[in-house]
């Protein structure tokens, strides 16, 4: 369960950062809101940006409304002989507030249905534990994206050019 707080990962590639950015451009498209909701709704897709040695890496799941989820956000940087992809899985700062936001007005209400009667109150304190996963839960969105990073790390060491 993925609460509030980013995640951080690196990860390590024996390959210069010039391929790794040049595999994460190939393989991250940078799509708009409108192409994402129009043509890529129904289909599962990464895209992203990777330029000027930062990365960000969004993965939609087929026919979910996740277009704006948890993502990957980081650095390509030299260190030594390797290239290290630095940064943290997140959530956007908009989402989050206002998930906090409906959360402690649900928790407010909670409280006033149990001055009212113990099975309101039981029943807002179901509904608040529930809506409270459905706010956090990051449905796997960071192994699939880990599992991507690592694709881009591996094909920018099989790249031979």
């Amino acid at each position: 369960m993925f609460i509030v707080f980013p995640k951080k990962y690196n990860l390590s590639v024996d390959t210069t950062p010039d391929k790794v950015l040049k595999t994460a451009a190939q393989k991250v498209p940078k799509l708009n809101f409108n192409e994402l909701r129009k043509e890529w709704l129904m289909t599962p897709v990464f895209y992203g940006t990777a330029a000027d040695g930062k990365i960000a890496v969004h993965h939609h799941a087929a026919k979910k409304r996740d277009l704006d989820s948890i993502y990957f956000s980081g650095r390509i940087m030299p260190d030594g002989d390797k290239t290290v992809i630095e940064g943290r899985f997140q959530r956007s700062t908009k989402n989050t507030i206002m998930a906090i936001i409906i959360m402690v007005f649900w928790l407010l209400v909670t409280v006033v249905c149990f001055t009212q009667s113990i099975i309101a109150g039981l029943v807002c304190t179901a509904v608040t534990l529930l809506c409270f996963w459905l706010f956090f839960w990051d449905e796997g969105k960071i192994e699939i994206i880990k599992a991507y990073l690592d694709t881009i790390a591996q094909e920018s060491m099989e790249d031979r050019s």
